[in-house]
């Protein structure tokens, strides 16, 4: 059979635990791969006028995308891999 799944009563204790238990920072990789991808798409909405407008809020979801991963997979820090994710 396939993998077993979580009673949602485990799930939610789990997200609980890890929301208050984990504060992850950014490695200075996952820091340079968010703002690699965050100046490439302002340089991509700089070529096309229709194109929907890149914010600073794109930049601060990217980063809590992030941090969500490495809380998912009970991280204190915030890899790559997790910016990758995000």
């Amino acid at each position: 059979p396939g993998p077993a799944l979580w009673a949602i009563d485990k799930l939610r204790l789990y997200i609980s635990l890890v929301k208050t238990r984990f504060t992850p920072q950014l490695t200075p990789e996952a820091e340079e791969l968010i703002g690699a991808y965050y100046s490439l798409q302002r340089r991509v909405e700089g070529r096309d006028r229709h194109a929907a407008r890149t914010t600073i809020r794109l930049l601060e979801s990217l980063v809590r995308l992030a941090q969500a991963h490495a809380r998912l997979v009970f991280k204190d820090v915030a890899t790559r891999s997790d910016a990758w994710v995000a």
